[in-house]
């Protein structure tokens, strides 16, 4: 969603592919040059995709700037555990965080952190997609279901702050942001990510047509964007994500997929 055109619409180049015994390597890397979109400085920005052969999926981002500018970098795959046979509602999630981030009516950040307690925004234990999403509490009315970052408990900004000089070394492992099962199959996907927020996107608009002409539905689908907060330009209590041109940006996204004795598996 950067500027006028976002990372998805352009074309990135293959730096590299390869694969061994383990798994499948592919490097991609983007030049952005100053004033694209209205963004300062000739971003330089790589995106290494590791397939591994424990089913998981590995993406690290990494960018290098020579003026000060916002870098705030996520993946926006929709996920349907169901193979798309049906909507998400079914779905069990856990989100490991107490907090989120409120919007407004347009759909912006108001600029702090909620507790989730008490609320239909509580994951912090095993909760269906469908069970609250179409309740009166306000927050969900205005996106009409999820559409919210959450704040991830587990998070340690002294050790992932991308405004340090380096990582350290080694490099600290991404922590778990959320778990999403289909009770019926059984599969499952962990997020782990090296990101201080995880934005939960429930499908609420969404109307395409993918592969062989199936239409995706409103809920045909859920994304788990691990981020730092939106807006934080804007917003001076969120953690900076102005890149400096004598730092990098490192960060990591995982998923993994697994799965265990669902509904179908007894039939």
């Amino acid at each position: 969603h950067g500027g006028e055109l976002g990372f998805d619409k352009v074309i990135w180049n293959v730096v590299d592919h390869h694969a061994t015994t383990h798994e499948a390597v592919l490097v991609l890397s983007y030049f952005s040059k100053d004033g694209e979109s209205g963004f300062p400085g000739n971003l330089s920005v790589t995106a290494t995709y590791t397939l591994s052969y424990d089913n998981s999926l590995k993406l690290h981002f990494s960018a290098t700037t020579d003026q000060e500018t916002p870098v705030n970098l996520t993946n926006h795959t929709y996920f349907n555990l169901t193979g798309a046979s049906r909507d998400i509602l079914d779905h069990v999630v856990t989100i490991k965080s107490q907090n989120y981030v409120p919007v407004n009516q347009d759909l912006i950040p108001l600029g702090y952190v909620s507790s989730v307690s008490g609320t239909p925004l509580d994951f912090t234990t095993p909760t269906s997609i469908g069970g609250r999403i179409n309740s009166n509490f306000p927050q969900l009315q205005i996106g009409g279901g999820y559409d919210h970052t959450w704040a991830l408990s587990d998070y340690n900004p002294s050790l992932y702050r991308h405004s340090s000089p380096k990582l350290p070394s080694p490099p600290p492992p991404p922590v778990i942001a959320s778990t999403v099962t289909d009770p019926l199959s059984g599969r499952t996907l962990k997020v782990s990510t090296t990101q201080p927020g995880v934005q939960f996107y429930t499908g609420n608009f969404l109307n395409t047509t993918g592969k062989e002409g199936k239409l995706y539905g409103q809920r045909y689908g859920f994304c788990l964007e691990t981020q730092h907060f939106p807006d934080a330009v804007n917003q001076p209590n969120f953690e900076s994500i102005l890149l400096k041109p004598t730092h990098s940006y490192e960060q990591t996204i995982i998923y993994a997929f697994s799965t265990t004795g669902g509904v179908e598996s007894k039939l």
